[in-house]
């Protein structure tokens, strides 16, 4: 685990490309990141109806996955993307696993490209 803290006079949130280029790439096969819901990277969305916020998903094209505690409804206006059982962690393992195997490529990198 890796946490990211700036000592300039600035109070601002790290970059995820200045965070991503403090990693020894050689040594990692998966990097996962919380939060910069607004960077372009490929995600999983984690959704908890109970806190009554709205889905991400519609509007973010590079959500993959939802992953839910819970059923929710999605007033109809779904993407067509997997949703996961956020109780059964081995499952989006499984999922997260397969997607490196058999997903885009171009995908995978998002985070690196200067979109």
């Amino acid at each position: 685990m890796l946490f990211f803290e700036y000592h300039d006079a600035e109070e601002r949130e790290p970059e995820l490309k200045e965070c991503l280029a403090q990693l020894d790439h050689s040594r990692l096969d998966l990097v996962i990141v919380e939060g910069f819901r607004d960077a372009t990277l490929t995600k999983i969305e984690v959704h908890r109806p109970s806190y009554g916020k709205s889905l991400l998903h519609i509007e973010d094209e590079n959500i993959i996955a939802i992953a839910c505690d819970e059923t929710f409804e999605s007033g109809g206006k779904r993407r067509d993307v997997e949703v996961l059982d956020l109780n059964q962690p081995e499952y989006v393992a499984h999922f997260i696993l397969n997607w490196l195997e058999s997903g885009n490529k171009e995908q995978k990198y998002l985070a690196y490209s200067d979109n």
